[in-house]
């Protein structure tokens, strides 16, 4: 595998080499997207891995590998462990045949447009050139992502302990940008099929608020504005409106009819805004909801190390004897660029938080 120091395919050079990874947990958008990508035009993978992340995986029904059409031969399906889409995605490149010179990431909810495959080869075949790329977004959302396969080795793949998105993707842009890497905003079209509504959808997102937490742990408070994909905002709208409710509470035990009547009122036009996508016992509920993951994930997660990262994606057999494990291993840096030096971590930045 060519190292972060060497340059990318050089100008007017072969079209480079991708493969794809595709997490899936069974959703009927999936046989859909598998089609629009065998239909588009342009270059093939040179591998497709499907990854089952459902529950004990072999009790369904299989995944629907036969919509790839004539790439079918290309793919084969990979058994995921169910932690999520950075788990599943890591699970995706370790079952790599084959070491390709970029690996793309599409969401089993993701439909490509016809020129799709066409437009990521040029847009790989640009980035190529310049060795610092590390990869290329597409231009909807995290949903369609590829970066370089020495890229991800150098730092460890996917942080596990995200299991939502966009969280392991903007974790892992900010680790390889603080290393000289740069990740670019590509062309190529996508349309994602929206799941079907819920009225538990807006009690199940505020769980994101735990992996906020854990983006503070790791890269300091000021890491929104450093984000390169848009996570959840502050807390304080959910904080004012649960700090209402409560108030309203304690007023009303409290005989202060006047008072509770005004926080009420408060509580209740903060609420109307959760309730204009939601029902108004979700849009209640989920302001402390968030609280609650929020600090859920602040106390779980106030001694977060770094990533320690995951095998290489291809690790040749050793001979003799297996080595010794050292007592205490260092957690593997991602390596920057020829020509560009790596900054002090974050801790050591001057005027860090």
């Amino acid at each position: 595998m060519r190292s972060p120091e060497t340059g990318g395919e050089p100008p007017g050079g072969p079209a480079p080499a991708w493969s794809l990874v595709v997490p899936a947990t069974g959703r009927r958008s999936l046989a859909r997207g598998l089609a629009a990508l065998a239909a588009a035009e342009g270059t093939a993978p040179q591998e497709i891995v499907l990854v089952d992340d459902r529950p004990g995986g072999t009790a369904w029904a299989p995944l629907p590998v036969t919509a790839l059409g004539p790439l079918t031969g290309l793919a084969h399906v990979a058994p995921g462990t169910g932690r999520g889409r950075a788990a599943a995605r890591n699970t995706g490149l370790h079952a790599l045949r084959r070491t390709p010179d970029w690996v793309v990431f599409l969401d089993e909810d993701v439909t490509v447009a016809p020129g799709w495959r066409q437009t990521l080869a040029a847009e790989l075949g640009r980035a190529g050139e310049d060795g610092t790329v590390a990869g290329v977004r597409g231009a909807a959302d995290d949903g369609d992502i590829a970066y370089r396969a020495t890229a991800l080795q150098a730092a460890g793949g996917f942080d596990e302990r995200f299991p939502r998105a966009p969280y392991d993707d903007a974790d892992l842009e900010l680790r390889l940008t603080h290393h000289g890497w740069t990740v670019r905003r590509g062309e190529r079209v996508t349309a994602r099929t929206a799941p079907p509504p819920s009225p538990w959808t807006a009690l199940r997102a505020q769980a994101r608020h735990a992996d906020d937490a854990l983006m503070a742990a790791l890269h300091g408070r000021t890491w929104r504005d450093r984000a390169p994909l848009p996570c959840a905002g502050p807390l304080r709208t959910q904080a004012a409106l649960t700090a209402a409710g409560a108030a309203t509470l304690l007023l009303a035990l409290g005989r202060r009819p006047r008072a509770a009547t005004a926080t009420a009122l408060a509580w209740t036009a903060g609420t109307a805004a959760y309730a204009r996508t939601t029902t108004a016992l979700t849009a209640s509920l989920a302001p402390p909801y968030a609280l609650w993951h929020r600090a859920r994930g602040t106390w779980r997660h106030h001694h977060a190390h770094p990533w320690p990262g995951t095998p290489p994606l291809r690790t040749p057999p050793r001979p003799g004897p297996p080595p010794r494990t050292p007592e205490a291993p260092a957690a593997p840096q991602a390596a920057a660029p020829q020509g560009v030096a790596a900054p002090a971590p974050p801790g050591e930045e001057e005027g860090a938080v």
